[in-house]
């Protein structure tokens, strides 16, 4: 996707989208989870992805990482459906 999308259009990524949302997700529970009981911190425990030595935010080139991240910030998606939505399109058919 060449353009921010916005959380209506999160049906339009495929599989071919997961580390860019994956991304998002961890790197928006990282900054704004509010402690260890908190539902960013949850979903922190649960991801797969954990990023490389070198990464230290969501990745501002990828439109779709960056999007969804500033969808999140901005209240407009729960992190529990990101979460979903990664579970079911990491699964194989």
């Amino acid at each position: 996707m060449s353009a921010p999308y916005r959380m209506a259009d999160m049906a339009l990524l495929t599989r071919d989208d997961l580390f860019s949302v994956a991304q998002a997700l961890y790197w928006y529970c990282a900054d704004y989870h509010g402690g260890q009981w908190s539902p960013e911190y949850a979903v922190l425990s649960k991801l797969a992805y954990h990023p490389g030595r070198m990464e230290h935010c969501v990745d501002r080139e990828d439109s779709t990482a960056s999007g969804l991240y500033d969808d999140l910030a901005n209240g407009l998606f729960d992190v529990e459906d990101v979460l979903t939505w990664i579970e079911e399109h990491s699964s194989h058919d």
